[in-house]
C-alpha cells in the first residue's frame, strides 16, 4: 500500500486514519490467508436419526459424532461404524437403545457411517431392521 503525504492538517489526519485503515485491512487479508493455508481448528459435526441419508464434508482433524436414540425404547441400535476407517476413524462408541460413537478425519476420501436398528417387540412381530447411514467426503 502506498500512503501520499498531502499538505496541512486535515490531510495529515486523512492520510493517518487512510494508512491504519488501510494496514489493518492488509493484515486482516494476510490473516486469512494464514489460516487457509495454515492449521484450521477442526469442527465436530453432530448427527443422529433425524440425518439418515445426509452427506456430510469433513476437513482432515474434523470430528463427526453420532448419537441414535430409541424413542419409547423400541429400538436397539449397533455400534455406528465407518466403511473405511483409513478416512474416517472410530475412536469410541457404543450400541443399545442409546448408541453413539465419535470419528476423527484422518484423510483425504470417502465413507459411509452406517448403524442397524432392530425394533424390539414381542413375537408375532415380523421382523424388521432399520439402516441408519451417512456419508462422508474427506477433504484437506
Amino acid at each position: 500500500m502506498v500512503c501520499k503525504v498531502g499538505h496541512g492538517m486535515n490531510r495529515v489526519i486523512l492520510l493517518v486514519v487512510s494508512c491504519l485503515v488501510g494496514g489493518t485491512l492488509a493484515m486482516g487479508g494476510t490473516a486469512e490467508a494464514r489460516a487457509v493455508t495454515g492449521a484450521t481448528p477442526s469442527r465436530t459435526i453432530m448427527v443422529t436419526e433425524a440425518d439418515n441419508g445426509h452427506h456430510y464434508r469433513l476437513h482432515t482433524g474434523d470430528h463427526l459424532d453420532v448419537q441414535l436414540s430409541s424413542p419409547s425404547n423400541l429400538t436397539t441400535w449397533t455400534e455406528p461404524t465407518s466403511s473405511n476407517r483409513v478416512v474416517l476413524k472410530r475412536r469410541r462408541g457404543s450400541s443399545g437403545m442409546m448408541a453413539t460413537a465419535t470419528f476423527i478425519a484422518k484423510a483425504q476420501g470417502k465413507a459411509q457411517v452406517t448403524a442397524f436398528g432392530t425394533i424390539n417387540c414381542s413375537p408375532p412381530c415380523p421382523p424388521l431392521i432399520l439402516l441408519f447411514r451417512v456419508n462422508v467426503m474427506v477433504v484437506r
